[in-house]
């Protein structure tokens, strides 16, 4: 079965060095939310490091569903909330 998603990206501010990105996914059927991925992102910025994250992102995109990468959930907040705990 087809499913469309709208790509959101979420930042959290970390520390004066450190930021994290949150991949994040809507499915339009269903309107539910799943968190694909986070990325750290450390000063000074690499832009290497930036492409690798980049590619990540669209491989796994690629090859698993989003909803197969973490449960889905009616807000983005709570998404990202439950990734959080599972994850840090």
């Amino acid at each position: 079965m087809e499913h469309y998603y709208q790509e959101i990206i979420v930042w959290k501010h970390i520390n004066d060095g450190t930021a994290v990105r949150f991949n994040c996914f809507r499915n339009l059927k269903t309107g539910k939310y799943a968190i694909q991925s986070e990325d750290y992102y450390r000063l000074p910025v690499d832009e290497k490091q930036v492409r690798q994250f980049e590619e990540q992102f669209l491989e796994l995109f690629i090859e698993t569903e989003p909803s197969e990468c973490s449960a889905s959930f009616d807000s983005l907040d709570e998404a990202i909330k439950a990734w959080e705990e599972e994850f840090s």
